[in-house]
């Protein structure tokens, strides 16, 4: 009975200590989000880098949105390539709206060189991951809008490269 009793209070010492975890990522992104409100990109870029190099999905996607060349900063090329770098390690994860700001730079070809299958497979990607109905909605849009400039086999590839991405859990796509 005493082992059960201590099996309980180490889960639970384990599951508060995780929930504390959670509560700390959630107030670091946070104060990152706090400081991009003010206009301090720097301070948020030194509150997210910590927990996006150490896998945090949300902190690499606004990182990511950091750097796009559609948002804050100056457009750049290197700016681009580390929007890209940090979409990519959100998307690979499962998180849509990284995934569906990759399909906007391959739809563009900013960083990226213009790939409307690419676009396509991000979109469905965006779509299918999203929990939210908007954000299915949008992504869904964003897709059909990139197959206006495809002919039918390029649909039928970026279908297949979606499956296949599902299958590699976002991995490599």
């Amino acid at each position: 009975m005493n082992y059960i009793i201590s099996t309980s209070t180490n889960v639970l010492t384990l599951v508060l200590l995780w929930g504390l975890s959670v509560l700390c990522l959630s107030a670091e992104l946070d104060k990152g989000l706090d400081a991009v409100s003010k206009g301090d990109r720097q301070t948020a870029l030194n509150e997210w880098l910590p927990l996006a190099e150490n896998g945090d999905a949300a902190a690499q996607y606004n990182i990511g949105v950091m750097f796009d060349p559609d948002r804050y900063l100056r457009p750049s090329i290197e700016n681009t390539k580390i929007a890209l770098k940090w979409y990519t390690l959100a998307a690979e994860q499962g998180y849509s709206s990284a995934q569906q700001n990759l399909g906007l730079l391959y739809a563009k070809g900013q960083g990226v060189l213009r790939s409307y299958v690419r676009a396509f497979m991000w979109f469905s990607l965006a779509e299918i991951t999203a929990i939210d109905v908007g954000m299915k909605k949008h992504s869904a849009e964003s897709r059909d809008i990139a197959a206006t400039f495809m002919n039918a086999s390029e649909i039928e590839e970026a279908k297949k490269l979606t499956q296949e991405c599902i299958k590699r859990q976002f991995k490599g796509c």
